[in-house]
């Protein structure tokens, strides 16, 4: 355990100054659930988490490790050090987990096996995304818990196999992946249990029912819609757009892709999404090669399955775990991705572990067998070590990652919204420069990415370049008729940056009276376009309906005293004033009539 954990923090010390970075506003910072510490815990074993940032489920239910972030924010609020460290420490956790189950139930003689599988885990480059990344802390639980459910599994007596079902139910409530488990634990039974009359169905019973347990919590809080094939954009259906011919060909391409990046994860990124990885074809070698691989791998299981060959059960379980990634099963809503190795690469390590000690048994020597696990240990230590810098911040990552994935429009519209928001609100002007040549690639990339156009079309009206950001709103609307907020900021960019109010009115309006928005922003600006078009009664009659719903609001009550003044009312225009000033002082330093 010292080895591990030494090892463990050379690979990762470096990531315990980082902050939180890409999905972690979703399950940390900007989620109302985990802010709310403690208190939250209720709402987040009975709602999908993402309920708790966009007030609306998409059907994931996994609250363990977002029931740890509640816990950490309450006891430490913002403090990304404390997320870094827990999942430092559950990952050393886990890889300690697989060397004791490797020393428990292989073969006497096979310490080496089982610390080399160990350490070659720590050391693989495609953890670093489930390392670094707080909100990753669902795959390093998930698999935790797995694998303890493994290991009770083995113990005998009844609580130990109930024990076993309570690990399981755990890992399945910090990932639903985990329910692959439940083929890949009664495998190990048959595989590493002695004598004729195994009694790996005895362990099956108890993972039945903790399955049962979470699918009906899962059913009955947040149900069970393969949300991404429902997606009419290709950002979150990676193959809507291909052909029958070239959805194949694809999973075959990109299982091949998975199989090399165990053995060469380079380059790595967080995002492979359209188009970074062009759809494949059957007249290319691609899927070819990877059924010729596959099949050979399975070939292999299957020939030496009744010997209980170790590399036998590796590939089964590697085949398993990975089955819900490939997007053969479920569709994943991406077509690649670092973190969906995670779990199937001990299956990896723990058959490079065995190849490595097999040939120094026939073919080599002990001595040669320790220097090329080191190459390899060093190989990926110096992988990780570089890699782990870009996660050390949203900037970073993006920037770093806008190289390596540069054809993947979500990547460059990360960047390009990153730069935007540094911008200083376009006082910056390079790096607005910069902002908008980034999101301007993810446009490209995809023409119907309406996510891309809005945030361009947001760049250019902070940079003041209204004409180019009306034209943006009006591909967001073109795409997405409902979209809310890019009525109002077309609105904007019209009736504030172009003067043209009779343009903008229409938008507004549409917002209020079709969509009934009761935004604060909304109302306001409504009454104010009303206000510079003469038509006072209407302002006053919107500005009062908004006033009398946010009553707090300063804008909406400055508002409303300018158009009771500019309408000749100045009797009722006062009140308003001081309400106004009241709650926003600097509010008196702009322009107002005289009293």
């Amino acid at each position: 355990m010292v080895l591990l954990s030494a090892f463990g923090l050379i690979l990762y010390g470096q990531t315990l100054s980082y902050g939180f970075v890409l999905d972690d506003y979703l399950f940390i910072t900007g989620n109302i659930f985990t802010k709310q510490g403690f208190a939250g815990i209720p709402d987040i074993w009975t709602h999908d988490v993402f309920t708790g940032v966009y007030g609306e489920s998409l059907n994931r239910y996994r609250p363990l490790s977002a029931t740890m972030f509640a816990i950490e924010y309450q006891l430490f609020p913002m403090n990304p050090f404390v997320g870094h460290f827990v999942g430092l420490v559950l990952y050393v956790l886990t890889a300690w987990l697989i060397a004791r189950i490797v020393r428990d139930f292989a073969p006497k003689g096979w310490e080496w096996i089982s610390v080399a599988a160990a350490l070659l885990f720590l050391a693989h480059p495609l953890h670093t995304e489930v390392v670094a990344n707080i909100k990753s802390r669902d795959e390093i639980l998930s698999l935790l818990f797995s694998l303890l459910a493994l290991r009770q599994s083995f113990k005998p007596g009844k609580a130990a196999l109930w024990l076993s079902g309570l690990c399981f139910f755990l890992a399945m409530t910090a990932k639903e992946s985990a329910i692959t488990f439940l083929a890949v634990i009664p495998a190990a039974h048959y595989f590493f249990q002695s004598g004729p009359n195994t009694r790996w169905y005895r362990s099956i019973p108890p993972m039945l029912v903790a399955a049962g347990l979470y699918m009906a919590m899962r059913l009955s809080f947040v149900g069970f819609a393969d949300v991404a094939s429902q997606e009419s954009d290709v950002m979150f259906n990676p193959y809507l757009l291909a052909t029958p011919g070239q959805h194949w060909a694809s999973l075959f391409a990109n299982t091949g892709r998975y199989l090399r990046m165990l053995v060469y994860p380079h380059p790595l990124a967080f995002d492979y999404s359209y188009n970074q990885i062009p759809y494949s074809e059957w007249s290319q070698a691609a899927p070819w090669l990877t059924l010729l691989v596959t099949g050979g791998l399975t070939w292999f299981a299957l020939k030496h399955w009744k010997k209980r060959h170790w590399l036998s059960f590796c590939i089964f379980a590697f085949f398993a775990t990975f089955s819900v990634a490939s997007n053969f099963v479920i569709n994943t809503g991406t077509p690649l991705a670092d973190r969906f190795l995670y779990t199937p690469s001990v299956a990896f390590c723990l058959a490079v572990g065995w190849l490595l000690n097999r040939w120094s048994e026939t073919k080599g020597s002990a001595a040669s067998r320790n220097v090329v696990l080191a190459l390899l240990l060093v190989a990926g230590t110096a992988k990780t070590v570089t890699r782990n810098p870009a996660w050390k911040s949203n900037l970073s990552l993006y920037e770093t990652d806008s190289k390596t994935s540069s054809q993947s429009a979500l990547v460059r519209m990360f960047y390009g919204l990153e730069l935007m928001n540094r911008s200083d609100g376009g006082k910056d002007r390079a790096m607005m420069g910069q902002a908008i040549q980034e999101l301007t690639a993810a446009t490209q990339i995809n023409p119907r990415f309406h996510h891309a156009w809005y945030n361009l079309g947001m760049a250019y009206q902070k940079a003041g370049m209204h004409e180019q950001a009306v034209q943006c709103f009006q591909n967001v609307l073109k795409l997405q008729p409902t979209h809310i907020n890019t009525h109002y900021s077309i609105a904007l960019s019209l009736g504030n940056g172009l003067g043209k109010p009779a343009e903008a009115l229409p938008y507004l309006e549409r917002l209020v009276y079709e969509f009934h928005s009761t935004e604060s922003d909304h109302l306001c600006g409504l009454g104010i376009l009303y206000a510079m078009m003469g038509k006072y009664d209407q302002a006053i009659r919107v500005l009062e309906s908004g006033v009398q719903q946010h009553p707090n609001d300063a804008n909406l009550n400055f508002n409303l005293a300018i158009t009771y003044a500019n309408s000749g009312q100045q009797e009722k225009a006062q009140p308003y004033f001081q309400k106004a000033f009241a709650l926003d002082p600097s509010l008196q330093q702009k322009t107002v009539p005289p009293r």
